[in-house]
């Protein structure tokens, strides 16, 4: 992480300080210890838990999609439309 550190602000044209290494050393470890993979385990939670939200929507379009499909299918295999629509 250093390296990189020193070779973007080296081209840049800046010079940093040793405590901005050692700081970021230092994050960087935090994060890839227990630490970070509780932070990782925590937004994968909140993440599968909104993405399995329902949405009424989409659902009453799909339901409708399907219907509209399976009455398609049964008038083009030749039943009747009273049989169909249960009139």
């Amino acid at each position: 992480m250093s390296v990189t550190i020193a070779t973007v602000a080296g081209s840049v044209g800046v010079i940093l300080q040793f405590s901005t290494y050692a700081g970021v050393s230092t994050v960087v470890g935090v994060l890839s210890g227990p630490v970070g993979w509780a932070i990782m385990g925590v937004a994968t939670l909140g993440g599968v838990a909104l993405a399995g939200r329902p949405n009424l929507q989409k659902t009453t379009v799909l339901i409708a999609q399907l219907h509209t499909l399976k009455v398609e299918a049964l008038i083009a295999t030749g039943v009747p439309e009273q049989d169909v629509f249960n009139v």
